[in-house]
C-alpha cells in the first residue's frame, strides 16, 4: 500500500479524536486544553469521490492484484493483503456539482416519512438561514421523542447554547429516563451545568458518571446515521459517503471545554472537586469509546496532579498517552484500515465492534478480522484493471 493513500486514511480517523488535543504537555500546556471544531474544507478533507475501477474487456488479461506475498518467516499468521498501488483507483475531489448533489438529498430528507432519514437531516442537513442545529434537533425530539442520540447532542450543543428555549431541565430529565446509565450523557449533563456556572448541579452530574453502569458516547452511532441514509440513494458510494460523514462528524463541536475548565480552575482543590475530577479521569480513560475522551481523561487527571506537584503521576500519565497512540495506531491498523476502504463488510464489522467495545478495543479486533480474511485464498478486496 502506498504511504500516501494510508496517510490520508489514516489521517482521516485520527483526526477525529487527537486534532483537539495538545500533544505535549508542559504544565503550562496541559492547563490549556482546548477544543476547536474542526472546519472541512479542500484541504482537511481533500479526497471524497473515488474513480471507477476499469471494467474488464472480453479479452482482457487480468493481473493478480494483491502486492506479492513477501512474509518474514515465522510472521504468516500477522499477515494482512496489501494491494498494488497502481491497482488502487484514485481518489480525487469531490467536484462542487457532486457535493450540490449530495447536500441537495440530505436536504431533502426532511420530506420523509422515515424517523431514520429524518434524523439524518436533523443531524447532518445545511440549516435554513432563521434556524439551528439545535432547532432541527429540537423539532425532531417533539416529534419523535425519546432518542438517545439526539438528546445527547443536543445537550451538547445546549452548552453553547445556555439561553436556547430547548435547553432547560426538562430536556435533561428527559435525557435521564431513557440513557440514566449512561456515564457519556451525565459527562455532558456535567459540561452543560459546568458552562451555565452551577457548580453543585456539576459535582452531582459527575458523581453520577462515576456510578453509571457503562459509557457510550454515540459518536461511531452518528456516522452510521449518515452511512445508512444514503445507503440505496444513488449518491456516491461508500467511500464518498463514508469519506463524507467522517468529514462532517469531525466538524461538529465537541462541547467538553465547561469541564475541563472546571477542572483546572484551580490552584489547589476542594477533597471532593479533586476527588470526582480524578474519577471522572480515570473513568474517562478507561471507559470512554473515543481516544479523543480518554485523552481528556489523562488531561482531568493531570489537572490536580499539577496542583498536587505530583510529579510522577505526571511522568506516568505522559506514557499513558503516548501508549494510546502507539497502540491504536499501528502498521498493521493502518493496513486493516486501509481494506476497509475496499471491503464494505469488513467496514461494518468495523462500526459494529466500534459502538460495542470502543475505539481502542476495536482497533485491535479489526487488525485480528483482516488477518483472519487475508488468510482466505477466495478474500481478494483490491481492484481488478486491465493490462
Amino acid at each position: 500500500m502506498s504511504k500516501w493513500l494510508v496517510s490520508i486514511m489514516a489521517f482521516t480517523i485520527i483526526c477525529i479524536t487527537l486534532l483537539f488535543i495538545n500533544d505535549e504537555q508542559s504544565s503550562e500546556k496541559t492547563t490549556n486544553v482546548s477544543v476547536q471544531p474542526l472546519v472541512v474544507t479542500s484541504e482537511t478533507l481533500p479526497k471524497i469521490a473515488i474513480q471507477e475501477v476499469v471494467k474488464k474487456s472480453a479479452d482482457a488479461k487480468i493481473i493478480d492484484n494483491r502486492r506479492p506475498l513477501e512474509i518474514v518467516e515465522g510472521q504468516e499468521e500477522h499477515y494482512i493483503v496489501e494491494c498494488e498501488p497502481e491497482l488502487l483507483p484514485e481518489l480525487l475531489p469531490e467536484t462542487k456539482q457532486e457535493g450540490q448533489i449530495r447536500q441537495s438529498y440530505v436536504q431533502s430528507l426532511s420530506s420523509s416519512s422515515l424517523p431514520s432519514k429524518q434524523l439524518a437531516y436533523a443531524l447532518f442537513s445545511v440549516p435554513p438561514d432563521d434556524k439551528s442545529r439545535l432547532d432541527l434537533l429540537s423539532s425532531f425530539n417533539g416529534r419523535f421523542p425519546h432518542n438517545s442520540i439526539v438528546l445527547m447532542e443536543m445537550i451538547n450543543l445546549c452548552t453553547a447554547s445556555l439561553t436556547h428555549p430547548a435547553c432547560n431541565q426538562t430536556l435533561l430529565e428527559n435525557a435521564t429516563d431513557i440513557d440514566g446509565n449512561n456515564g457519556a450523557l451525565w459527562y455532558q449533563i456535567a459540561n452543560y451545568h459546568a458552562a451555565s456556572g452551577n457548580e453543585l448541579a456539576t459535582l452531582n452530574a459527575m458523581r453520577e458518571v462515576t456510578k453509571s453502569t457503562h459509557f457510550n458516547e454515540r459518536f461511531f452511532s452518528d456516522i452510521e446515521v449518515y452511512m445508512q441514509a444514503l445507503k440505496g440513494s444513488g449518491v456516491g458510494n461508500h467511500i464518498s459517503n463514508r469519506s463524507t460523514a467522517i468529514g462532517i462528524n469531525a466538524a461538529k463541536p465537541m462541547n467538553v471545554s465547561a469541564i475541563v475548565k472546571f477542572c483546572r480552575q484551580k490552584e489547589s482543590y476542594d477533597d471532593i472537586t479533586a476527588n470526582l475530577c480524578l474519577e471522572l479521569g480515570q473513568l474517562l480513560e478507561v471507559q470512554a469509546k473515543t481516544l479523543f475522551n480518554s485523552h481528556i481523561g489523562i488531561a482531568l487527571q493531570d489537572f490536580v496532579h499539577l496542583a498536587e506537584h505530583n510529579e510522577d503521576a505526571l511522568k506516568d500519565n505522559k506514557h499513558k498517552k503516548d501508549k494510546l497512540r502507539k497502540e491504536a495506531f499501528t502498521k498493521q491498523f493502518d493496513k486493516a484500515m486501509t481494506l476497509t476502504w475496499l471491503d464494505e463488510n469488513l467496514y461494518w464489522y468495523l462500526v459494529k465492534v466500534r459502538e460495542r467495545f470502543g475505539e481502542k478495543e476495536a482497533a485491535n479486533l479489526l487488525v485480528k478480522e483482516a488477518i483472519s480474511r487475508s488468510q482466505r485464498e477466495d478474500y481478494d478486496p483490491c481492484p481488478t484493471t486491465n493490462r
